[in-house]
């Protein structure tokens, strides 16, 4: 069989523009189930589809949501993404509200951190959710609609959830730290804050075995001084997790003074030295002794 120039030219138009059509699709809405889960320190809202994949907001702190997709039904999507909200198909008024743009490493796991309340609020009014993947070129490859039905009394208990977490998650709290000004050791109303969301994770931890409070501080003036400048700075935040309520029997306070510097205080790293460090020692880790390095 022999093809003209202009029919082979036909050919591959039909072909270029078939690879990169734009697939719609949208889950029926008798298939759909939110599901609720929670505890006193992570929230989960999730709907997973068999053909699709898992979606699902998450929260592991007061304030703060996100919306995961692990997508499972194509190879042919970049690591691009982008998440909507959209009016359900069946509503007069169109709408389109973009929520957040979300890049994987793997091609299909995508996690959106921003907005995420917004697309909640939204939700709440009636929209759908609309998540559009695109193509190497950057044109839409797959555009996937969720229809949100039923979802309303799953979302509330989920946002219920929500607002009992702590104010940290544990990967925040697991190391935290205060810094001080040179001859410092009061605590500042923004540290008093800090100390207080640290606390909040710690009231609702069940497997903390320890809490070390470490303190140290810069090179200049006497090491003497130094050291007690440390002890007291460590204390003043052991003090005020007790005033928290934190059970005095979890607090190991530890004071290092110049020890441990930072570029050998380098003017740079001096504010750096002038800190309390504190980390959660959960029922399965061991506790870094006093004369190993922080």
């Amino acid at each position: 069989m022999r093809f003209d120039l202009r029919t082979l030219f036909s050919i591959l138009s039909f072909v270029t523009i078939f690879a990169y059509a734009e697939e719609n699709v949208s889950i029926p809405m008798d298939r759909v189930n939110w599901k609720y889960s929670g505890n006193k320190k992570i929230c989960e809202l999730e709907y997973n589809d068999s053909l699709y994949g898992k979606f699902y907001f998450r929260s592991e702190e007061r304030g703060k949501v996100n919306f995961t997709i692990k997508y499972s039904a194509s190879s042919k999507i970049t690591n691009e993404s982008a998440l909507f909200s959209i009016s359900a198909p069946y509503t007069q008024t169109k709408i389109k509200n973009t929520i957040s743009r979300a890049n994987s490493d793997n091609k299909s796991d995508f996690i959106f951190h921003n907005e995420i309340n917004k697309l909640i609020r939204d939700i709440q009014q009636g929209t759908w959710i609309l998540i559009e993947f695109y193509d190497i070129k950057g044109g839409v490859k797959i555009r996937l609609s969720i229809p949100t039905v039923r979802i309303q009394n799953t979302m509330k208990r989920f946002l219920a959830c929500h607002d009992e977490l702590p104010q940290m998650s544990y990967a925040q709290a697991r190391t935290v730290d205060l810094f001080f000004a040179s001859g410092e050791s009061s605590l500042s109303s923004e540290q008093r804050e800090t100390l207080s969301a640290f606390y909040s994770y710690i009231k609702v931890a069940d497997n903390i075995n320890r809490i070390l409070v470490d303190g140290y501080s810069d090179s200049a003036g006497s090491s003497v001084v130094n050291l007690q400048l440390s002890r007291q700075r460590a204390q003043a935040a052991a003090d005020y997790l007790q005033y928290l309520g934190t059970e005095q029997n979890l607090i190991e306070v530890r004071a290092h003074g110049e020890r441990y510097l930072f570029n050998n205080n380098a003017s740079n790293s001096g504010a750096k030295n002038r800190r309390v460090t504190l980390r959660l020692v959960r029922q399965d880790e061991s506790v870094v002794k006093k004369h190993d390095r922080q």
